[in-house]
């Protein structure tokens, strides 16, 4: 399946991405390398410049397209929003934050409520005082337009906003592409036609081109990517439900994960925990790759495992010895592994427990379950969880306008223009311990050789004194709510029309 719960938003950038390498290649004769330069890099920097302010699974994905002279145009299918409604509750906004615009919404399917928002830096000349936005009631889609003032520059006539030595900060899905689409664009100019007398009949290599650049850019999925994190909470539950024969999972609805993900056991585990799911599945080969699966729900959980429980599955993991990965043998692929017979596979099937959801859960979702039992409880997911347990911010939607800065267990941040600089806690604690040192030095860095560990981006600027601690994260981290100017955000109205 594509998704389990929602869409992730590395995944909807891919497909954008996708979708422009296919029309470029559609039209070959065409193909300016300079145009094509432009609409990916747009893509990236539209998806990735506030990455840390994605969080949650949205309903549908989102799509971008900018034709460089008129107008941005952001669409997404989010279905069952009631915007018409007379409540006071917003479930659906979109507030343009500098020049930046942030989605969010808030839906809720019978005990499950999902939480989600997606930040979009629309580029320079965009005019941000006139965007206009639908929601069609019947369909489900969005549509947001942003006017564009003028043409985008080319690339070296703009400021670049890149830092290389970030780039190890850059969730990996977009890291990768990021680093993988500089060679795509090579490729792509390479299947133009010669010009003049020595024109081809049609570009020479087209079909063999096209598929290279496609294999590179399927490697450069997030399905292919190493959660930023490398290891497994101590105290989350993750237990061997057994040693399942592929044939047993047939029924199951299974969200693929390949390249060394199957042989990574912390790997598989914050993927499903990414897709706010319980289950995940590993076999692999000697070498570390082999397939991975996650999956919503085990739909025969008293089914005896082909080759039980309790005595072991496959070979170990790569980074947990103590762990089974499963087994697949594919030698004529050239993957063998001798610990299953050639051309079988062995899943390593786990299941977390005692999963927690978000420091955001709603009171409102312990009301609508409370009378349940564990099962409903269970369900009762808030998918405002961040990729990979990493920093992000969210735009609040109550009261006076700011932004809740989530900051990890074992993290202290500290406020600093339009950023938020993100430090070891160890280090940070034993300086709060200097009586002599000021209120304003105990929240600063130690020492100017005191490099944060990671930054988070903000849209618009913040001062220390703005920014407090509010309260402390379900996961024992802390949030940094720092206020902002009512000028900063602006509320965009949503046009409701009910046509099917």
């Amino acid at each position: 399946v594509e998704h389990h719960r929602g869409f992730n938003p590395w995944e909807d950038l891919h497909k954008n991405v996708e979708r422009v390498v296919r029309t470029q290649a559609g039209e070959p004769r065409a193909l300016q390398p300079v145009q094509m330069q432009m609409q990916l890099g747009g893509l990236l920097d539209m998806f990735g410049d506030h990455h840390a302010g994605h969080h949650g699974l949205a309903q549908g994905s989102f799509e971008v397209h900018d034709d460089h002279q008129s107008r941005v145009l952001i669409t997404a299918t989010l279905p069952g929003y009631e915007l018409g409604a007379k409540s006071s509750e917003k479930p659906l906004s979109v507030r343009a934050v500098g020049r930046s615009l942030v989605i969010s919404g808030t839906h809720r399917q019978g005990p499950v409520i999902s939480q989600w928002q997606r930040v979009f830096s629309v580029p320079k000349g965009c005019d941000m005082k006139n965007v206009s936005v639908t929601y069609n009631s019947g369909s489900g889609n969005l549509t947001v337009v942003v006017p564009r003032s003028n043409v985008t520059a080319p690339a070296d006539e703009e400021e670049s906003d890149d830092d290389e030595d970030d780039m190890m900060n850059l969730p990996p899905a977009l890291r990768a592409l990021r680093s993988g689409l500089p060679g795509i664009i090579d490729q792509m100019a390479g299947m133009q036609a010669p010009q003049g007398f020595l024109r081809a009949s049609r570009p020479l290599g087209l079909e063999e081109v096209l598929g290279q650049v496609m294999g590179e850019l399927h490697q450069m999925h997030p399905r292919n990517q190493l959660p930023a994190v490398s290891h497994v909470p101590e105290d989350a539950v993750v237990n061997l439900v057994g040693c399942f024969a592929e044939s047993q999972l047939e029924q199951v609805r299974l969200k693929y994960y390949g390249e060394s993900n199957a042989a990574n056991f912390a790997a598989m585990y914050w993927h499903a925990q990414n897709d706010h799911v319980q289950y995940f599945a590993m076999a692999r080969h000697a070498v570390p790759l082999g397939h991975g699966f996650t999956a919503q729900g085990f739909l025969h959980p008293d089914e005896v495992p082909k080759w039980g429980v309790y005595d072991g599955c496959g070979v170990p993991c790569q980074d947990d010895d103590e762990r089974w990965c499963g087994c697949s043998n594919e030698a004529e692929r050239g993957f063998p592994n001798r610990a299953c017979a050639e051309g079988e596979k062995r899943f390593a099937v786990y299941k977390i427990g005692n999963t927690n959801t978000s420091s955001d859960a709603s009171t409102e979702a312990s009301a609508d379950t409370s009378g349940d039992t564990g099962d409903a409880n269970a369900k009762a997911v808030n998918a405002s969880q961040p990729a990979a347990a990493g920093p992000y911010w969210k735009l609040s939607g109550e009261g006076e306008p700011s932004i809740e800065v989530v900051i990890p267990k074992g993290t202290k941040a500290t406020a600093s223009g339009n950023e938020v600089l993100v430090f070891n806690a160890s280090k940070a604690s034993k300086e709060a311990g200097d009586s002599s040192r000021s209120p304003e030095e105990a929240q600063a860095p130690s020492s100017t050789t005191d490099a944060p560990i990671s930054k988070v981006k903000l849209p618009v600027g913040v001062s220390t004194d703005s920014c407090e601690e509010k309260q402390e994260g379900q996961d024992g981290g802390i949030v940094l709510k720092c206020k902002l100017e009512q000028e900063d955000v602006h509320e965009v109205p949503i046009k409701v029309i009910d046509e099917l």
